[in-house]
């Protein structure tokens, strides 16, 4: 038996233990639900309702439910996430960020009160985030060059391509022209894939070619299936001068004149003494050379050309190897891109210009060089863009889709400009606007200069953009609806600071694996500079 000893004072603190067992702390007893807690609230919150999940992102997903009761109040919610804690909300919202594209998170809520007191979970509500966003395409191929980007010097006063071909080996060969202290010849340099200079090709990469006595340039460049090369342009025999001839160059694959056409590998086309350059250049698939330019007699007008593969002129071609055509009386037409269709006809676009207003001009010609008069009006398509006085719409570049369709790309005041025909020459309104697309990129003189559609039917334009201090590089992408193709660059459009001054881009070519490369100038080195550039697909 075990005795107890109690004093007066300790009797009375067991009676008021016994007749007051809701004071039970002040004698030694037990917590409640929370230790911390003053143990006056025992009761937890009722459980939150109305759990949903919203897909936010590819990386977050939000929360949101129907607030819970308690006596007292309730202090916050407790989010678990797959059965474990997540985090503490004291609204009824939250949300989980930081989670991976394309999978599926699921949770619970619970309510807690000032004593610690946990309501009991919701039933468990999921939710899957969305897939990542596609990588915008608007990397510079760091493989070539240095960044992306290769700027090349020949002469002593500078040097700007005009045109570009890739060989089906991948090389990368730029045609346009080298200035010297008198005057400036025909200029070609061959890159290798990784844009280092091809030192097989001329003199460390490197040709120039004096045509006539004075200014010469290549406007045109075009890969036979032999792999030799073909540049046309213009040659002029005085220091100065106002008169040119269309000018044609072959070369042989390591660059040397290729002596078996024309004189000496050069072909120098004088057509009664007019003035007449070539600006574009097609090859055909049995090897004749096709070449359009402006001619300027008394007025200015679209010339097209063909040439045998030795470079005399084909008489089978209007009998005497040369087409001319006025597009509208008393305006100056000048032609400046050609295309070949997989039938032979001839598609010659560039723009009709008259009193400080100019629209895009097509013209289809059959294989014998006569007008194809089931395009357009006779064979001949104008194409208004703009509107009101000074409103100058030019075409500088064409493309063939494969659905036989033809793209025209240009500017239209100062915007890009491009145009999609029906195979008859009638616009196709399920592009763009009425068949016409505008985009402005810059802050103003935006153009496009040159033009490739990707084999997904995704159509490329290479043109300058003002930034406000000087013009960049700019490549515009477009769906085949004329829609910007927002999966490329920064809504469609990729801009490239080359130097630190102008830059202008004449040539786009697409590689068979989508890099897309374009050419041109940089004119931030006191003279220009020829300027190459390969973007990842």
């Amino acid at each position: 038996m075990i005795k107890l000893f109690m004093n007066r004072q300790n009797w009375k603190m067991l009676l008021l233990c016994l007749t007051a067992p809701l004071l039970f702390t002040a004698c030694g007893g037990g917590g409640g639900s929370n230790a911390g807690g003053s143990g006056t609230d025992t009761t937890a919150p009722t459980a939150p309702a109305g759990l949903a999940v919203t897909v936010a992102s590819a990386s977050q997903l939000d929360l949101t439910w129907t607030a819970s009761t308690d006596a007292v109040g309730v202090t916050g919610y407790k989010v678990y996430r797959g059965g474990t804690y997540l985090k503490a909300e004291t609204t009824v919202t939250s949300s989980d960020t930081g989670l991976t594209a394309s999978t599926q998170y699921c949770y619970q809520v619970a309510a807690y009160d000032a004593e610690g007191n946990e309501s009991s979970k919701t039933s468990q509500v999921c939710g899957t985030t969305t897939a990542a966003a596609a990588a915008a395409s608007d990397s510079l191929d760091t493989a070539f060059g240095t960044g992306g980007k290769v700027l090349t010097a020949i002469g002593t006063s500078g040097e700007i391509a005009s045109d570009l071909g890739i060989q089906s080996d991948g090389k990368i060969v730029v045609a346009g022209y080298s200035y010297t202290i008198s005057d400036n010849d025909f200029a070609l340099v061959r890159y290798n894939t990784d844009g280092t200079l091809d030192a097989t090709f001329g003199t460390g990469g490197k040709v120039t070619t004096a045509v006539g006595t004075s200014n010469d340039a290549a406007s045109a460049l075009g890969i036979q299936s032999d792999g030799k090369i073909v540049a046309a342009g213009s040659a002029a025999y005085q220091s100065i001068s106002t008169t040119y001839d269309c000018a044609l160059v072959r070369y042989n694959t390591d660059g040397t004149l290729d002596t078996s056409f024309g004189t000496g590998g050069k072909v120098i086309d004088d057509p009664m003494g007019f003035s007449y350059v070539a600006s574009a250049l097609r090859i055909q698939s049995d090897g004749k050379i096709v070449v359009a330019g402006p001619r300027n007699d008394s007025s200015v007008v679209f010339a097209l050309v063909r040439y045998n593969t030795d470079g005399s002129l084909d008489t089978t071609f209007d009998t005497d190897g040369r087409v001319l055509t006025d597009i509208v009386p008393n305006n100056s037409d000048k032609p400046t891109d050609l295309r070949i269709q997989s039938d032979g006809k001839i598609v010659v676009a560039g723009y009709s210009y008259y009193q400080d207003t100019s629209d895009f001009a097509l013209v289809r010609y059959n294989t014998d060089g006569t007008l194809d008069t089931s395009f357009g009006t006779g064979g001949k398509v104008t194409t208004d863009i703009g509107s009101g006085y000074a409103s100058y719409d030019v075409a500088n570049a064409l493309g063939i889709q494969s659905d036989g369709k033809i793209v025209a790309a240009g500017g239209s005041s100062s915007n890009f400009a491009l145009v999609r025909y029906n195979t008859d020459g009638t616009l196709d309104t399920s592009f763009g606007t009425g068949g016409k697309v505008t985009t402005a990129v810059g802050t103003s003189n935006d153009a496009a200069y040159a033009l490739s559609i990707q084999s997904d039917g995704k159509i490329v334009a290479a043109g300058s953009s003002y930034n406000g201090s000087n013009n960049d590089f700019t490549i515009v992408r477009y769906n085949t609806d004329g829609t910007l193709d927002t999966s490329f660059g920064t809504g469609g459009e990729v801009i490239t600071a080359i130097g630190s001054d102008d830059d202008y881009p004449y040539a786009l070519s697409i590689q068979p694996d989508g890099k897309i490369v374009a050419a041109g100038r940089d004119d931030s080195g006191g003279y220009p500079d020829i300027a190459v550039v390969r973007y990842l697909p």
